[in-house]
């Protein structure tokens, strides 16, 4: 196998599927077969997962079946015909198979897929119409190493699979019986303490085991991710009408953004008292798309935030790109400012940036006094922080969470 793999024949860092396509392709061209394949046992028939051949019209398809009865693949797992044939003639029970004249099959080397529990997961496969007696034993040394290589790619993706599953499933109970709070952050100027917004955060039922962040990667994971944020966002608007002249900003991802139902969800609401927080560490694949999503938003004076700034390479990106109206620094540029000097520089140069470019500059992560006076000297206007409020009800705040309207 290592010879195969220092060929640069195989990559090993590819997907699942594209990992054993590539060694079905691989060690078909190095056996000099014309047709190779993996098979799956599904009851009475083999199903072919993995299909390779220099063939311009394959005999068989990805998904196509046959009767594992009358194959070669069963009789191999069973030891009713040996894993290398280099000539079916040579050899009379696999002469007699009718598959061999039909395919026709000619030399034919096969072996067992076996997970880590012993079950057979199906066979790997090369075969010809012609005898090949240089087939030998290194051959199929180089099948069963590659086999094993299948059999763990295979596992790990059905761990995967079921991992996903379990997911959404935990996910869609929280879809289903709306099973997710609101606590709200404020945001406040730092000179006067007086609060001009605050931050939706979204909290989940034994949060002490999980975090936030942790089950919207897992509805990401599961396809569910903007449903979990449109609700987030949906319970988050429902309180807005119970925090004065202040502003609200809700988290979302890029993919909600482009999913287009955040127009329809904002009808009823002051857009003027919206903020969205895009995060710094949201990927996106096409800016263009984006701000074309983006801009019914803005016409209706809903703000674009960045969020986490400072705590990545694609900090500048974001903000070239989406020119937002405000920029939030990450809490690690807050973390120990006072005693920081490169941190205070980068601080005072995205002060003087965002004044610039006509953003508001609001600093995360204000835990203590020393950390708000530095800022204020940078000139820093705006921050939310344990020092300012911890995240919670409106109650919390002296705001009533009763008075709630559902924007729809």
């Amino acid at each position: 196998m290592e010879h195969v793999l220092a060929a640069g024949l195989i990559n090993a860092n590819l997907e699942t599927g594209e990992l054993i396509a590539q060694i079905v392709r691989a060690v078909r061209i190095h056996l000099g077969m014309p047709f190779a394949f993996v098979s799956e046992f599904v009851g009475t028939e083999r199903v072919f997962r993995y299909v390779d051949s220099e063939a311009e019209t394959p005999l068989f398809q990805v998904g196509d079946s046959a009767p594992l009865a009358d194959s070669y693949c069963l009789r191999i797992v069973d030891g009713r015909l040996p894993p290398l044939i280099p000539d079916t003639n040579e050899l009379p029970v696999a002469r007699a198979l009718p598959v061999t004249s039909e395919l026709p099959i000619g030399a034919h080397i096969s072996v067992p897929i076996e997970l880590t529990n012993g079950q057979i997961f199906g066979t790997f496969c090369c075969f010809g119409p012609r005898a090949d007696h240089s087939l030998n034993a290194r051959d199929l040394e180089l099948m069963n190493a590659f086999a094993r290589v299948i059999a763990r790619q295979i596992e790990q993706q059905a761990e995967r699979m079921q991992d996903v599953t379990e997911k959404r499933e935990r996910v869609a109970h929280i879809l289903e019986r709306e099973k997710l709070s609101v606590f709200y952050q404020p945001i406040r100027c730092l000179g006067d303490m007086r609060v001009v917004g605050f931050e939706a955060l979204s909290r989940f039922p034994g949060e002490s085991h999980r975090s936030p962040h942790l089950w919207f990667a897992d509805a990401q994971d599961a396809g569910l991710g903007t449903e979990l944020e449109m609700l987030a966002i949906q319970k988050g608007l429902r309180s807005l009408p119970s925090i004065a002249d202040a502003y609200l900003a809700v988290n979302v991802s890029p993919a909600t953004v482009l999913s287009g139902q955040l127009e329809a969800l904002f009808r009823n609401v002051p857009h003027h008292r919206l903020v969205l927080e895009i995060t710094e560490h949201a990927l996106v694949d096409d800016y263009r798309y984006l701000n074309e999503a983006l801009l019914p938003l803005r016409r209706k004076s809903v703000r674009i935030a960045i969020d986490d700034v400072g705590s990545g390479y694609s900090t500048m990106r974001h903000i070239l790109e989406l020119r937002p109206d405000v920029i939030k620094l990450d809490a690690q540029l807050t973390s120990n400012l006072e005693h920081d000097a490169i941190k205070r520089a980068l601080v005072k140069a995205l002060v003087t940036f965002a004044g610039e470019i006509r953003s508001d500059l609001v600093a995360e992560g204000i835990e203590t006094p020393d950390q708000k006076d530095t800022l204020m000297q940078l000139g820093v206007r705006k921050g939310q922080g344990y020092l300012l409020g911890r995240p919670g009800p409106l109650g919390t705040f002296g705001l009533k969470d009763s008075e709630v309207i559902r924007f729809m």
